[in-house]
């Protein structure tokens, strides 16, 4: 399941297991991505074992890194896009401190802004 629209074969797959997805990165932040798409979901052994078998892998969490994220997974889709998944602690935490990091206008939040709305908003 989804919280948007996206249609590939992978984001096919995702969209229609028990998991949900919700989008984030600059399809969120400013409504179009390049050749990405991010997301987000609650860690679990079994979104983990889904996503590895779509083919995803484990990546360092540096580039996501924030206080509430877990683990990041990669997949890439038949048409080239990749997809990253970060696996997190509180998916209700990361909904309210993304929408309120869009709320005042920013499109590439750091991962000091993000932690520093993870620290306001716990």
């Amino acid at each position: 399941m989804f919280a948007h629209e996206v249609s590939e074969s992978i984001l096919s797959k995702m969209e229609k297991s028990e998991f949900l997805f919700h989008l984030t990165g600059s399809r969120y932040f400013v409504g179009r991505g390049s050749n990405d798409a991010d997301y987000f979901t609650l860690y679990t052994e079994q979104v983990e074992h889904f996503l590895r078998e779509l083919g995803f892998s484990a990546i360092s969490k540096r580039e996501y890194g924030d206080l509430n994220c877990t683990l990041v997974m990669r997949g890439w889709d038949d048409g080239g896009l990749q997809i990253d998944v970060q696996l997190v602690k509180d998916v209700e935490l990361k909904i309210q401190v993304q929408e309120k990091l869009k709320a005042i206008g920013l499109t590439h939040p750091t991962k000091e802004e993000w932690n520093f709305a993870f620290q306001l908003l716990k």
